[in-house]
C-alpha cells in the first residue's frame, strides 16, 4: 500500500521519547504528507524540525502552540505536493498546491478544532470562507473534537447542537466522510469510566475519489498518545521487475539453508545458471512462506490487542485486561 496522508494529535512533542516514538511512526507509514496535531511546542527547534522531517518529507509548515495549549506540523514531499501558497492559523494550517501524482490542484487542510462548541463553529465558519474563497478540491485532515452521531461516542455525551453543526459543515462544503475500516474510535481514555470517540477523520471532495479510488482510510495500532494516527493509502502497482534480493540474516534459519543444500545437491550435473536459478525459486518459495508465518502472528497479536480495547470500552477498567495489552504491545 501506498500511504496518501499520515494524520496524528501527537499530544506533546516536548519529551525526548514522544519525538523518538513520533519519528518512527512516520518513518515506517512512507506517508508522501503528513498532518500532526496538537505539538504543545510554542517554539521549533531546527533539531526538532530535522527529525520530523527525516527523509520522507522535504517541506514543513508549522503554527505553534499558544502556551501549552494547541501546535500544528505539517510535513510533505515536495515532489509529491507542491505547494503555491499557504494559510496559518492557530487552529489550521491550509495549503494550496497540485498533486503531481494527478496534476491536479487542490487544497488540503490540517485542522485541531477548539475543544467548546462556540469557538469551534467560528473556525468551521473560517474554513468554510477560505474553501469558498479558492474554489479548489479540498481534503480536511485532523482532530475535529466532535462527532457525527451517537454512535461514535462511548462514556460520555453527545451534544445535537454539536452535531447539527458539524453536519452543515460538511454540507456546507460537499464534503465526504471518508468511512474508517476495521476501528470504531479513534480516542480512547481510560479511568474511573471508560470513554472513547471517533473525532479524527479525513473529509475529501468527491473528486479525490476519481483521482484515488482505490484509496482507503484506517488507523494504526495505538501508540504514546491517546489518539490513533489515521492514514489515507491506495494500493501499490506492482513492479514487473523486481530484483532479487538475499538477506544475510536468512541463512541462520537452518531449514532455508537445507533447502539451499537440497537444491545444489540435485543440480550438481547441471550448469551454474541452472544451478542459481533453481535456488532463487527455492529462495522466494521459503521466503513467501516465512512472511505468511510472521504476518500471521502479527495478525494474532493485532486482533488480540483490539479485542481487549473493546473490552476495556464496555466492560471499564481492569487491571489483568490492561496488563495483558501492554504486554501484547510490547511484544509487537
Amino acid at each position: 500500500m501506498n500511504s496518501l496522508l499520515f494524520c496524528w494529535n501527537v499530544r506533546g512533542l516536548g519529551k525526548p521519547e514522544k519525538v523518538r516514538a513520533v519519528t518512527k511512526v512516520l518513518k515506517s507509514s512512507k506517508a508522501k504528507i503528513a498532518f500532526l496535531q496538537e505539538s504543545k511546542i510554542s517554539q521549533f527547534a531546527p533539531n526538532l524540525i530535522k527529525r520530523l522531517k527525516g527523509r520522507l518529507f522535504s517541506e514543513c509548515v508549522l503554527s505553534p502552540s499558544v502556551g501549552a495549549s494547541g501546535g500544528i506540523i505539517s510535513l510533505w514531499d515536495g515532489c509529491f505536493f507542491r505547494v503555491s501558497s499557504s494559510m496559518i492559523t492557530d487552529r489550521w494550517i491550509g495549503l494550496v498546491g497540485q498533486l503531481e501524482s494527478c496534476s491536479s490542484e487542490c487544497l488540503l487542510i490540517n485542522l485541531y478544532a477548539p475543544n467548546d462548541l462556540a469557538s469551534r463553529k467560528r473556525v468551521f465558519e473560517d474554513i468554510s470562507e477560505f474553501i469558498e474563497k479558492t474554489q479548489l478540491p479540498t481534503l480536511i485532515g485532523g482532530d475535529f473534537n466532535c462527532v457525527r452521531n451517537r454512535e461514535e461516542r462511548l462514556g460520555t455525551a453527545t451534544n445535537k447542537e454539536e452535531m447539527e453543526n458539524f453536519h452543515e459543515f460538511i454540507q456546507r462544503n460537499n464534503l465526504l466522510d471518508l468511512p474508517l475500516v476495521g476501528d470504531s474510535f479513534t480516542w480512547f481514555r481510560r479511568g474511573s469510566q471508560v470513554s472513547a470517540s471517533r473525532i479524527d477523520r479525513m473529509l475529501i471532495s468527491p473528486i479525490f475519489l476519481n483521482w484515488y479510488p482505490n484509496a482507503t482510510l484506517s488507523s494504526l495500532p495505538r501508540n504514546l498518545s491517546d489518539h490513533k494516527a489515521i492514514v489515507l493509502q491506495e494500493p501499490a502497482a506492482r513492479s514487473k521487475n523486481r530484483p532479487f534480493k538475499l538477506f544475510t540474516y536468512w541463512l541462520n534459519y537452518l531449514d532455508l539453508a537445507k533447502a539451499i543444500q537440497n537444491v545444489l545437491e540435485t543440480s550438481s550435473s547441471a550448469s551454474t545458471g541452472d544451478a542459481l536459478a533453481a535456488s532463487k525459486k527455492a529462495i522466494k518459495k521459503w521466503v513467501s512462506n516465512f512472511k505468511a508465518v510472521e504476518e500471521e502472528n502479527l495478525v494474532g497479536i493485532e486482533k488480540k490487542i483490539e479485542e481487549l480495547e473493546q473490552q476495556l470500552c464496555w466492560s471499564g477498567p481492569d487491571q489483568n485486561c490492561t496488563k495483558a495489552l501492554q504486554k501484547l504491545k510490547h511484544s509487537m
